[in-house]
């Protein structure tokens, strides 16, 4: 595999830090696109997720080396996004310098099928990521590289052997249905990928494709049903303790649960999306926590990803339905305002 362009020459977005700190012996934080998690298991390390690539990704080869010098065995992807795996190829390319056999690559089943999407798609997805994160136009172009994994699972992988150091790997559908988790039990650490982030969850994110509220949430609930100790997130600090881990998970599950009823329940009421959205209160208890802040999603988007999974798209307007060509419409508006 090659580089199609040096990220280098464009600008790094979401990026968390630089270096590598341990949270708990033989597991480590590894910053690049989001927080990457480093795992040490039988037979070498598990590495989720590459960074983009480029510079990062180099930096994260480098920061892994000052800690570490066993040979990674394993890598895996927290879930297809576009952009946290750009940086296989180095990871490859930097095994195979070692002399190290080539590692395993895995990704739940799901991202095949995604990465499938985004080469149909791809000058599509050039243009979203543009206008989320302002790039000019073109900017994007060809620096989107997505690569396949070498193995998938389903819903559980033991990466490790069951009787030494071992992690599993554990679907966890919710900003996307091929996310995963790793839960490490031998030291109670479960490192959430993209399920747990420091901001109410980003379902219903504008220009994107649709996110399940209800999904996510078992995801948690399932998630606090392990015991962790220490909660790793994709983004932010730890949540350490384990009363304080299954509080946040549930927590988080029980306000995606009550957006979906309260907004069933306004819409069964018969109001429009514009009304919904207008009528809906959000309890404080609920919304009016640290990790509920509306920093990289909002409650709102969340109710018009609901409202447009049992609802379409059909706003009400009985223009909208066939609309007349944009310009036609200004032209008779035009002569309207002139006669």
């Amino acid at each position: 595999m090659n580089e199609s362009k040096d990220p280098d020459t464009g600008k790094a977005f979401l990026i968390t830090g630089e270096g590598m700190r341990e949270v708990a012996p033989g597991l480590w934080v590894l910053h690049g696109q989001g927080q990457s998690f480093v795992a040490q298991v039988d037979g070498g390390l598990l590495l989720v997720d590459t960074g983009p690539g480029g510079r990062v990704t180099r930096s994260m080869i480098d920061a892994l080396r000052a800690m570490t010098n066993e040979a990674i065995t394993a890598i895996a992807f927290s879930h297809g996004h576009i952009g946290y795996n750009g940086g296989l190829p180095l990871w490859l390319e930097h095994t195979k310098g070692r002399g190290d056999p080539p590692p395993r690559v895995i990704a739940q089943a799901r991202v095949p099928v995604r990465y499938a999407r985004y080469r149909e798609t791809m000058q599509l997805q050039e243009r979203l990521a543009e206008a989320q994160f302002r790039v000019p136009p073109g900017g994007s172009s060809g620096r989107l590289p997505v690569y396949d994994p070498t193995e998938t699972f389903q819903e559980r992988l033991l990466v490790g052997s069951q009787q030494e150091q071992h992690v599993e790997l554990l679907w966890s559908p919710s900003e996307t249905d091929d996310a995963l988790a790793v839960w490490c039990p031998l030291q109670r650490v479960l490192y959430g990928g993209p399920t747990t982030i420091d901001s109410i969850p980003n379902l219903g994110t504008p220009l994107r494709t649709q996110r399940d509220a209800l999904r996510w949430a078992t995801s948690l609930e399932r998630l606090a049903q392990l015991g962790a100790q220490r909660l790793v997130r994709e983004f932010g600090a730890d949540v350490v303790g384990e009363d304080a881990v299954r509080h946040l998970l549930t927590h988080t599950a029980r306000a995606l649960r009550w957006l979906r009823t309260e907004t069933i329940r306004l819409m069964n009421d018969g109001l429009t999306e514009r009304e919904v959205l207008e009528a809906i209160a959000l309890p404080a208890d609920l919304f009016e926590q640290p990790w509920m802040a509306p920093t990289y999603g909002d409650p709102l988007w969340i109710v018009r990803d609901i409202w447009r999974s049992e609802n379409g798209w059909w706003d009400r307007n009985a223009t909208h339905l066939h609309p007349s060509p944009h310009a036609r419409a200004s032209q008779a508006i035009a002569h309207a305002i002139t006669d």
